[in-house]
């Protein structure tokens, strides 16, 4: 595993407490083999999956006045999916940082979409618990987490997205 203190710098955020980071990259089997009284990343995930929904949500709320719940919700959707994460993550090389239990490690979890996309959730939960809700929020330094463009990025990805694409013509005819 990679210096945690190098994944703050790869993220654009620093930790007082570097255990919140610690306990964001644990994938649960991890515990399973090595540490039981350390605790997983997915209470982190869970916080962060909410959270990155609720932000994205805003966004999409803005930047589209004149669109429907229903095109807000599938865009939604499709930006906060397991691919979209799981690309960010592999930009980020995340997976270098996750701690895994040997089984996952040998049957190449620190490549798997799923891992990395939770691990991105719990990433941004952790830094949601590190700022306040408000102050987060105000200043969207869980947007941080993966570079301040990162919404534009996922946006471009989703519009260039063969789902997007899809929906947006079911929804024209």
């Amino acid at each position: 595993m990679e210096d945690i203190r190098q994944l703050e710098e790869k993220i654009g955020y620093r930790f007082n407490d570097i255990s919140i980071l610690k306990t964001a990259v644990t994938h649960s089997s991890y515990i399973k083999e090595h540490d039981r009284s350390t605790k997983s990343n997915e209470r982190l995930e869970f916080l962060g999956d909410a959270f990155f929904d609720a932000i994205i949500g805003e966004k999409l709320f803005r930047m589209f006045p004149q669109k429907e719940e229903g095109y807000l919700s599938m865009t939604r959707a499709t930006l906060v999916c397991e691919k979209s994460l799981a690309e960010k993550a592999k930009q980020l090389g995340l997976g270098e940082y996750i701690l895994l239990g040997n089984g996952e490690e040998h049957n190449g979890g620190r490549n798997r979409e799923s891992i990395l996309a939770d691990t991105m959730e719990a990433i941004m939960g952790a830094v949601y618990i590190h700022r306040s809700a408000v102050d987060c929020k105000l200043h969207h330094e869980c947007l941080v987490v993966v570079r301040p463009q990162f919404l534009q990025h996922i946006v471009a990805y989703v519009r260039s997205s063969i789902y997007l694409q899809l929906f947006l013509k079911e929804r024209a005819t």
